[in-house]
C-alpha cells in the first residue's frame, strides 16, 4: 500500500512538473532575441533550404547538426525566427522530465525541484537557437542512460559513443568535455580489483585527459575560470587514476565499441559532404577555422568576478528585496560548479574501494561545467549551471551528513529569482542591470515579418526602419552586404548575401582573405552596403572595407548605428 501511495505521489508530482514547465515555456519562448546569433542560424538555414551547400557555398565554423535542426524547423513551421524556438521548447520540456525521472527515487521534493530548476536556469535565460541547448539536452540523456542502463548491458557503449559524437556534431568543445566525463565515469563506475600493468591503459588515458585539460586552460581561460570550473575535473581525474581498475583489454574493447557508435553518428554528415563534394570544407571550417573564435578580443576581458562582486555589494547594501535576492543569486550562481566539485570530491574520497559509484549526475556535471569557461558572461554560465545545481541536489541525497532540504531551498530561491527577474530579459541591461535584476518592458513586433517575437520597442523601430529602407532601395534579387556581423538583416529583409561567410572578423584573418573579399566587392558591387559602426567585431581589416565603401558608395542614411551606403 505504501508503494502504491509512493507511485501515486510521484505521478502527481510529475504532472505538476509538466504543467509548470509548459506554462513557463509557453510564456517565455517568444520573448527574447539576440540579433546576430538569431540571424546567423536563420540565415544559414534559409540558404541551405534554397539549395546551397554547407561548408562550400556557406562557410561556418559550427558542426552540422544544429543547422539540420534549424533547416527542419524553418521547413516545418515557416520562415520565421519564432520557428527556431519550437525545438528549444520541446527539448527543454523533455530534459526536465528526464531529470525528474533521474531523481524519482530520491526524497519527494528533490525530483520536482531538480526538474523545474533546470528549466529556470537554462533555455529561458537565453532563448536563442544555440547548439549549447541541444548539447545540454543530450548531456541529460547521456546521464539518464548511464544511470538506468547497467554496466555490461547490450549496446550500452555503442549508444554512449553515438550520443557523445552527436553532441560533438552540435558543438565541438562540448562534445570533447562530455566525452571526457563519460569515459572517466566508465573507467571508475565499478571496481574490478585489478592493479599494476593490468590497468596501465586506463590510467594512461586518464593522465592524457588531465594533461589535455591543463593545456586547454593555458590557452583559453584565466585563474578565475580555473578556480570556478577547471580545477574540479582535474581533481576527479586525479582520483580516477587511483580508482580505475578496468583491464587493458576491456578498455580497448570499450574504445572500439564507443568509436563504432560515434561513426554511426557521423555517417549522415559524411554522406552529405561526400555527395556534395564539401568534405574538405567541413574539415577546414569545423576543425581549423573554428579555433579562430578564441581570438575574439572581448572573450578575454569578460569575467564572472564582476557578477560575484556586484552580488556581494548588493547583499552588503541591503537596499530592497529585489537587490538582496539578486545579490544572493549572483553570489551563488558562479560558485555552483565549484560547490558541486567540492561535494563530488568529498563523496569520492569517502567511497569504499569496493563500493559502486552512484553519483552520475554530479560526476558528469563536473566535466560539463567546463563549457562555461570559454566566455565568462551570464549566457555561458547558464549553459551548465542548471546541471551543476542538479549535481548539488543529487549529492545532498547521497551524503549521510548532508541536509537535502538546504539544497532544495537554495534551488527554489535561485529558480524563483531566475524566472521573475532574469528570464528572457534583453542583453541591453548591461552588467549592473543584470546583477540588479532590472526588468525591461517588451513589445510584440507587428511592424516587420519573419520575427513574430517580443522585442524592446527601440529594436522594433530600428529594424522596422532599416528593413523598409532596404526593401525600398533594392529588389528581392539584389544582394546586399552587411558587415562585420549582422546576418539578421539578410534574413529579416529577405535579401541575398554575396559572400559565403556572415562574420568578417572570423572570415578575414589575414591579407590573402582580405584581398579576396576586396576583389569580390570591386567586381560585383552589391546594391547596398550596411556597416554596423559600433559592432565589437570591427577590426583593422574591416576598416579597409569601410574605406573602399566610402570611395565607391554614397551614404544615404544612418539607422541605430547602421550606416547604409548605396552604390554610385
Amino acid at each position: 500500500m505504501n508503494s502504491i501511495g509512493f507511485r501515486r505521489e510521484r505521478l502527481w508530482a510529475f504532472a505538476v512538473v509538466v504543467l509548470v514547465n509548459a506554462l513557463v515555456l509557453g510564456y517565455f519562448y517568444d520573448r527574447f532575441w539576440w540579433p546576430p546569433d538569431d540571424g546567423h542560424y536563420a540565415h544559414v538555414a534559409e540558404r541551405v533550404l534554397a539549395g546551397e551547400v554547407l561548408h562550400a557555398d556557406i562557410r561556418d565554423f559550427h558542426t552540422d547538426y544544429v543547422h539540420l535542426v534549424h533547416v527542419l524547423a524553418l521547413k516545418l513551421f515557416g520562415t520565421d525566427l519564432l520557428s527556431l524556438r519550437v525545438p528549444l521548447v520541446v527539448i527543454t520540456l523533455m530534459q526536465s522530465c528526464l531529470m525528474f525521472l533521474l531523481f524519482a527515487e530520491c526524497s519527494f521534493w528533490t525530483a520536482p525541484v531538480g526538474a523545474l530548476s533546470l528549466t529556470a536556469l537554462s533555455c529561458i535565460q537565453f532563448l536563442n537557437p544555440q547548439p549549447h541547448w541541444y548539447c545540454l539536452f543530450l548531456a541529460v540523456v547521456v546521464i539518464w542512460f548511464l544511470k538506468w542502463r547497467p554496466r555490461g548491458s547490450r549496446g550500452r557503449l555503442e549508444i554512449l559513443g553515438f550520443l557523445v559524437a552527436t553532441v560533438y556534431l552540435f558543438r565541438q568543445l562540448t562534445g570533447v568535455f562530455l566525452g571526457m566525463g563519460v569515459l572517466t565515469y566508465l573507467l571508475v563506475e565499478s571496481c574490478d580489483m585489478r592493479r599494476g600493468r593490468e590497468v596501465l591503459f586506463a590510467r594512461g588515458i586518464l593522465a592524457a585527459m588531465f594533461l589535455a585539460l591543463v593545456g586547454y586552460y593555458r590557452l583559453a581561460t584565466n585563474a578565475v575560470g580555473v578556480a570556478l570550473f577547471g580545477v574540479w575535473p582535474l581533481a576527479v581525474l586525479g582520483w580516477s587514476m587511483f580508482r580505475s581498475s578496468v583491464s587493458n583489454q576491456d578498455v580497448a574493447r570499450m574504445l572500439v565499441r564507443m568509436t563504432l557508435g560515434g561513426i554511426a553518428a557521423l555517417l549522415p554528415v559524411l554522406a552529405y559532404h561526400t555527395t556534395h563534394g564539401s568534405l574538405g570544407g567541413f574539415v577546414s571550417d569545423t576543425m581549423l577555422n573554428a579555433t579562430r573564435v578564441h581570438d575574439l578580443w572581448y572573450i578575454d576581458v569578460s569575467s564572472y568576478t564582476s557578477f560575484l562582486l556586484l552580488g556581494l555589494h548588493q547583499l552588503i547594501q541591503m537596499e530592497g528585496i529585489a537587490r538582496i535576492l539578486n545579490g544572493i543569486y549572483w553570489v551563488t550562481l558562479p560558485l555552483l560548479a565549484a560547490l558541486n566539485g567540492v561535494l563530488m570530491l568529498r563523496y569520492l574520497y569517502q567511497l569504499n574501494q569496493t563500493e559502486r559509484l552512484d553519483g552520475v549526475v554530479p560526476f558528469i556535471a563536473v566535466f560539463f561545467a567546463l563549457v562555461s569557461i570559454f566566455n565568462q558572461i551570464p549566457i555561458y554560465l547558464y549553459y551548465s549551471v542548471g546541471l551543476s545545481l542538479a549535481g548539488v541536489l543529487w549529492l545532498g541525497t547521497l551524503s549521510k551528513n548532508a541536509r537535502p532540504m538546504l539544497g532544495i531551498v537554495l534551488a527554489v530561491v535561485l529558480a524563483a529569482v531566475a524566472v521573475h527577474y532574469q528570464a528572457a530579459q534583453p542583453i541591453s541591461r548591461k552588467v549592473r542591470g543584470v546583477a540588479a535584476g532590472q526588468r525591461v518592458v517588451l513589445v510584440y513586433n507587428d511592424r516587420f515579418d519573419r520575427a513574430r517575437l517580443w522585442f524592446e520597442a527601440r529594436d522594433i523601430d530600428a529594424y522596422g526602419e532599416l528593413i523598409e529602407l532596404i526593401r525600398r532601395e533594392t529588389s528581392p534579387s539584389d544582394p546586399i552586404f552587411v558587415f562585420p556581423n549582422h546576418p539578421e538583416v539578410y534574413f529579416l529583409a529577405h535579401r541575398r548575401n554575396p559572400f559565403a561567410f556572415v562574420n568578417t572578423s572570423l572570415a578575414i584573418t589575414n591579407q590573402r582573405e582580405l584581398n579576396e573579399v576586396m576583389k569580390h566587392l570591386s567586381e560585383r558591387k552589391p546594391r547596398l552596403v550596411i556597416h554596423a559602426q559600433y559592432d565589437r567585431h570591427n577590426t583593422p581589416r574591416s576598416d579597409v572595407i569601410v574605406l573602399f565603401v566610402r570611395r565607391n558608395y554614397d551614404l544615404i542614411s544612418t539607422v541605430a548605428g547602421f550606416r547604409i551606403y548605396r552604390r554610385r
